[in-house]
Formats: C-alpha cells, structure tokens, sequence
C-alpha cells in the first residue's frame, strides 16, 4: 500500500520500476482509496505513444500514472504538469511548455534561495480540493521527472506562474481570462466524459484561488531575482 497525495493506493502486480518510484511512499497496509491495475492493453497504448523505445517496466510506471490521472478527478484532484515548490509555507507551481525551461528556472530559484526553497514535485504534482479548505494542496509524487526532484509532502498552492522565455528577467499578474489557456494546456485531460467534466469544474476554482502570473526570463545566473521580488516582496 502507498499513502500519495493523502489517498491509500494499490498498485496490482508491479513491477520493479514502479516499485522502487513508488517506495518512498510506501505505507502500513489498510483500505485502498484507489485501486490500479495495469493491462497488457494499457502497455501497448504506451508503447504506441512513446517517442523512444522504452522497456516494460517503465511503460507500466507512465500507465499507472495515466490510469491515476483518469480517476482523480473523481475526488477533487487532479494532474498538473509542473514543477511545484514551497517557500515561506506558500506553494509555487512553474508551468512551461515543453523545453521552455521550467526546471532551469526553478534551479535558479533554489540557487537564490537555498533552504528557503523546498522542492514537492519537479514534474507531475497531484493538486487536491478539500471541502473548507482556502486553498488547494499540491502533492509530491513518485513520478517527479528526469531531474528526480521532490519529495513526499505537500504544500497550500497559492501561486501559478507560466514560464516564456525572454530577454528580461519578470513577473506580471496574470487575469483570470488570461491564464485559463495556459493553464488548460498544463493539465491531464481525462478521456472519461464525466473526470473531464470534473477536471474543467477543478480548473475554474484553481483560476479563482490562485495568483496568477507570467514570467518571463532568460538563463542568466540572476533570473529568479527580479520575479521572486515581484512575487514575494510585493
């Protein structure tokens, strides 16, 4: 059994890849909130998607993953592709498009910030509504990306910021009609019509609970400081 994102989870026969992701979250045994199990038919869907050749064990770990991302939404949480970090106890998740950056940036950031910062998840965050809650919580997963960065905790998601490159190093505050683009391109859309339906209803609360911004920058050693000033010092 694994305690993830604050739901019991069983994986079904894994493998040894999965199983050493998944370890860290690993917990005493109890009632599984979820239940995967991974089919030959859900592997060959992998395989058929993957832009390299990749073993067995591997397309398993993105299946269960894929699988996880289908249910979620179902109790209030979803897949959000980003890298998520918390400082001064308020979470951050940086959402790029593919290349753009995002992990470089948030290197930046640690270097900026050293201790300050903590890591929850450098890729693919479970983000979660709890009734009465102010704001949503952003979870540290097992698949956290080829840089390995998280952990098994959790931080209060309080700010998304979009990264673009660009030759100067900002922030702006984003409207709500502004990033509800960028954010729905950053987000596992389930194929299931009622999860889908769920996961639009999830992404308009985050539009209206979070800050929103855009942050434009360059590669310099500097380029968290002027952002992370107009983020936290404002």
């Amino acid at each position: 059994m694994y305690r993830i994102a604050e739901f019991n989870m069983d994986f079904k026969d894994m493998g040894g890849y999965l199983k050493k992701l998944c370890a860290p979250f690993e917990c005493e045994s109890g009632i599984a909130d979820i239940e995967i199990t991974v089919t030959p038919k859900d592997l060959e869907r992998e395989k058929e998607l993957a832009e390299n050749p990749h073993s067995r064990e591997y397309l398993e770990s993105v299946a269960a993953n894929r699988l996880l991302a289908e249910i979620l939404p179902q109790k209030d949480a979803f897949l959000l592709h980003s890298a998520v970090f918390e400082v001064g106890g308020e979470g951050v998740a940086f959402a790029a498009r593919s290349g753009t950056g995002k992990t470089t940036h948030l290197l930046r950031w640690q270097a900026l910030l050293g201790d300050k910062l903590t890591v929850i998840n450098g890729d693919k965050p479970f983000v979660r509504f709890f009734e009465g809650s102010e704001y949503p919580f952003a979870y540290g997963t097992p698949w956290k990306g080829k840089e390995n960065l998280g952990n098994t905790g959790k931080t209060p998601l309080k700010h998304i910021c979009f990264i673009e490159r660009g030759g100067e190093n900002k922030a702006e505050e984003l409207k709500k009609d502004e990033a509800a683009d960028l954010l729905f391109s950053q987000v596992y859309m389930p194929k299931n019509p009622q999860s889908a339906a769920k996961t639009l209803e999830l992404l308009e609360k985050l539009l209206n609970t979070c800050k929103l911004w855009k942050i434009t920058c360059n590669l310099d050693n500097d380029a968290a400081k002027n952002p992370y000033k107009t983020i936290f010092e404002r």
